[in-house]
């Protein structure tokens, strides 16, 4: 599900965020939460099928062409609905938590 932010006190408190702030986030998160786990089990069943027609020597190109695109497309619809749950949990905070966010997030990375 990537990074929960909104979980770890110390960010809550750098970006000032309030209890209502961390409520409906959670909700947000929680609304979307779902859907984004079925979309991973379907991509992870997918791609298991996809590698075992690779391996297979008797597989045909149309079965592999075909399975890798719907492989794509279901990574494609879960990154769509990411992206309004990223834009929906985005309206919740001001521009100077937005900013004060994307230094966390960016110095978070730096530190793995």
């Amino acid at each position: 599900m990537g990074f929960l932010w909104w979980r770890v006190p110390e960010i809550r408190q750098e970006l000032h965020l309030s209890g209502s702030q961390v409520i409906e986030i959670e909700r947000i998160f929680q609304s979307y939460k779902g859907e984004l786990k079925k979309y991973r089990k379907k991509i992870v069943k997918k791609e298991k099928k996809l590698r075992k027609l690779l391996n297979d020597p008797s597989s045909e190109k149309s079965q592999i062409k075909s399975l890798s695109k719907k492989v794509h497309k279901l990574k494609i619809d879960a990154r769509s609905i990411k992206m309004d749950m990223y834009l929906d949990i985005r309206d919740i905070l001001s521009v100077k938590q937005r900013q004060n966010l994307r230094e966390i997030k960016r110095n978070y990375k730096r530190s793995k």
